[in-house]
């Protein structure tokens, strides 16, 4: 409440709520800022850049501040806490594809931010010293330290490292990639060096993080304009003109992921154009057939021998010819 009564102050009144989007941008440029929209990227390169007065530049670390979603978290908590437990928080075969996802408190998804010691930090909140630095960002840090293991209990933490693009890259047959990663080189840093011209061992974590989206998006098959969402999702922002120079750069870098798409794709066209028979193509075996209510059903057997299902699938004309 207090950071809100900032912003007015701050504006002259100009803007009285970090939701007044449009005034926000007006006000930041009329004091020296070049902003196009208040999306978080924009507005954490226009502070990195200096851009604006100290009135523009304090006005962008309020909207910054307020802006975050993470602490609600703390709401979800405290509504679910059964003694000193929360429950229900995963489901098992959550996605189609067998994995895990996230409920409730959504501990798949937490902020990476983080202090030194955790239990300093909360102190403060108790004795109210936060209120004389950053409460929001330093709640937003405290969210992972809200889960503890129980006095004399370890707990354990534990994922896969960049299992999608290893798998994509094995599949795929692109032998280079997967020896860079043998060798410990941090596969989205090596894309966004190739794409950016960006020393690798020089590399900045927002740069990183844009290899990243460059990965998981262009590697699954993601044009130009759903690039562009995607990106967004990040917090990043990308022209067309820019989305489509990363995935003719990705496409033509890694053709051997360009070649899988295509073969897998022609191997679920010919399957449904001859049901009940059998199509392999990269290790993947697909058959089209009905079951006793005449009901289309794609079965996908995956190397792992696990069966993915797909109710009624249909070809139908697209922009680039067959689409599924």
């Amino acid at each position: 409440e207090e950071r809100m009564i900032e912003v007015s102050t701050v504006s002259g009144g100009y803007v009285t709520s970090v939701g007044q989007v449009q005034r926000l941008v007006e006000f930041c440029n009329l004091h020296g800022c070049t902003l196009q929209n208040a999306q978080k990227a924009t507005l954490e390169q226009a502070l990195a850049e200096g851009q604006g007065d100290e009135y523009a530049q304090l006005l962008i670390r309020l909207r910054l501040a307020l802006g975050k979603n993470s602490v609600k978290k703390y709401d979800t908590l405290s509504n679910q806490i059964i003694g000193d437990r929360i429950y229900d928080n995963l489901r098992y075969y959550g996605a189609g594809t067998g994995r895990w996802t996230g409920l409730g408190f959504q501990a798949h998804n937490l902020p990476n931010a983080s202090v030194e010691d955790p239990e300093v930090e909360i102190e403060k909140f108790h004795d109210t010293t936060i209120f004389d630095e950053d409460p929001i960002e330093s709640a937003k840090a405290l969210i992972r330290p809200m889960i503890k293991a129980p006095t004399g209990k370890t707990l354990v933490v534990a994922d896969y490292s960049g299992i999608e693009n290893r798998i994509l890259f094995h599949i795929a047959g692109e032998v280079e990639a997967l020896e860079q990663v043998r060798a410990g080189k941090d596969i989205y840093k090596v894309v966004a060096s190739d794409q950016f011209g960006v020393p690798y061992d020089d590399m900045p974590w927002a740069i990183r993080q844009r290899g990243k989206t460059i990965v998981l998006g262009c590697g699954f098959g993601l044009g130009a304009a759903k690039y562009v969402e995607y990106a967004a999702g990040f917090g990043l922002e990308v022209t067309e003109q820019e989305a489509q120079d990363i995935v003719d750069g990705f496409r033509y870098k890694y053709s051997g992921v360009v070649s899988f798409w295509y073969d897998t794709m022609d191997a679920v066209f010919t399957a449904m154009r001859v049901p009940n028979v059998p199509i392999e193509a990269r290790g993947i075996e697909v058959i089209y057939g009905h079951d006793k209510k005449v009901r289309g059903w794609l079965r996908v057997t995956i190397p792992s021998g696990r069966r993915l299902y797909y109710c009624e699938p249909r070809v139908t004309p697209g922009k680039y010819g067959e689409s599924l």
